[in-house]
């Protein structure tokens, strides 16, 4: 982990080395500015089992806090430099915080139309992709845990082209990307595999040869709609990647058997590999302005995967209505993921697929199964939140929020006890945030 570590703090150094170095001679007169953000606040639920990551009955800061600083610099009439760091809990483990070198970028604008930006950015995808580090930049305690958790990054390394027509009280933009990015994805095994894995959480690094996308957008009298296709090409440090799970059977002439979903030294690895999985993600967003001060906002994300069929795709989305009554923001949310009814029924499948004691090493074998089954990453939840944020000052605010979930047949958000069940569980989630900005 250390090394996987080292590894990401050189590459962002070498991006940040590489974008000063060649603004050397600009930067000497450039005009400097600063500015911070920072969220303080804790949740706690209902439940003694844990729920993203962190949260449970005896309380949590590190689900909510986070902290984080931005340099611009105006190196003359078209080109900029931007740099963001901000210290959160680690994406690599359970444990502690980590610095991130978020941005780290040059842009070019030589019209008010075009911007061309270069170095380490963030992907223009959902409504709130490009500030949901900033809890100031929106109402919601939490954005939608269900729609921002759909990926494990929305930074990238690489290139985007931004085109822009302005009408009057309209403007039309077209954003391009292209990249690489890598990122960590959590797994967690309920039971573990004897002699081979323990029961707990461990990580696997994502490597995203290619990130690439396009945007559309409209923001009309400060009503905004947004499309957006992504593709991502990607590899798991940890483990292949299975096209399918084959079915080996144990004794002729039954269903005695069990799936192939992990190597061990038992089970000997699969014959579907795949080297790069290829996932397509189709993101609609919504925001508009209501009679009564009233705001509603939506978004939807299907998210598919080609060239495998075990696991990630997906249905996700939420609506929000929120109203302004003076210093106060009140707002309900409902929020929701699905996999696709055949994972979630091959889930099902595998999870309760155990062979007999008297099978040779049985034991082993049913835990890979359940253990298949976490690696399978089913989703099958929905959320519903009451909340309200208070403006003490133009600079910050106050957050509370109560949010209900339940998960029907399965939820790789939560981490079941030993032995048990992610599926149909009901908790609630109680939090308070002060958020700023300077």
């Amino acid at each position: 982990m250390m090394v996987r570590e080292t590894l990401m703090t050189a590459r962002q150094l070498a991006w940040c080395a590489l974008i000063l170095l060649g603004m050397l001679p600009l930067i000497g007169r450039a005009e400097l500015s600063i500015s911070g953000f920072g969220t303080l606040g804790g949740t706690i639920s209902d439940q003694d089992f844990i729920y993203q990551r962190f949260i449970d009955n005896t309380g949590t800061l590190k689900n909510d806090t986070i902290g984080g600083l931005q340099l611009d610099a105006d190196l003359g009439t078209t080109w900029g430099l931007t740099l963001q760091t901000k210290l959160a809990p680690s994406q690599q483990r359970d444990t502690g915080f980590d610095p991130t070198l978020s941005w780290a970028f040059l842009s070019w604008r030589p019209t008010n139309e075009w911007l061309l930006r270069l170095g380490r950015l963030r992907i223009p995808g959902f409504l709130h992709s490009t500030n949901m580090d900033v809890g100031m930049s929106f109402t919601f305690a939490h954005l939608p845990f269900e729609m921002y958790s759909v990926s494990p990054t929305f930074d990238t390394a690489g290139i985007s082209i931004s085109k822009t027509w302005l009408q009057p009280g309209r403007e039309w933009s077209l954003d391009g990307y292209l990249g690489v990015s890598e990122a960590d994805w959590r797994y967690y095994f309920r039971d573990g595999i004897p002699a081979n894995a323990p029961a707990g959480s461990f990580f696997s690094e994502v490597d995203m040869d290619l990130t690439t996308g396009v945007v559309a957008a409209l923001n009309e009298h400060g009503n905004r709609w947004r499309v957006g296709l992504h593709r991502v090409d990607f590899k798991l440090g940890l483990r292949p990647l299975l096209n399918e799970y084959s079915f080996v059977t144990l004794l002729p002439g039954t269903e005695i058997g069990y799936y192939q979903t992990l190597t061990t030294p038992l089970i000997p690895n699969s014959p579907h590999n795949v080297e790069t999985a290829i996932a397509y993600a189709l993101n609609l967003s919504m925001e508009l302005n209501l009679p009564y001060q009233l705001r509603l906002t939506t978004e939807y994300v299907q998210r598919r995967i080609v060239n495998i069929t075990t696991g990630l795709d997906v249905n996700v989305g939420y609506i929000a209505l929120e109203k302004r009554i003076g210093k106060w923001t009140p707002y309900s949310y409902w929020s929701g993921i699905r996999s696709l009814a055949p994972r979630l029924n091959f889930y099902d499948v595998l999870n309760n697929n155990q062979v007999p004691t008297f099978i040779p090493n049985s034991a082993v074998i049913n835990a890979t199964q359940r253990s298949g089954a976490d690696l399978h990453q089913s989703f099958d939840q929905r959320s519903i939140a009451l909340g309200a944020a208070y403006q003490l000052t133009p600079q910050s605010k106050l957050k509370f929020e109560w949010i209900n979930t339940r998960s029907g047949r399965a939820s790789s958000f939560i981490d079941a006890p030993l032995g048990e069940e992610t599926g149909h569980r009901q908790f609630n989630l109680f939090s308070f945030s002060y958020n700023a900005v300077f």
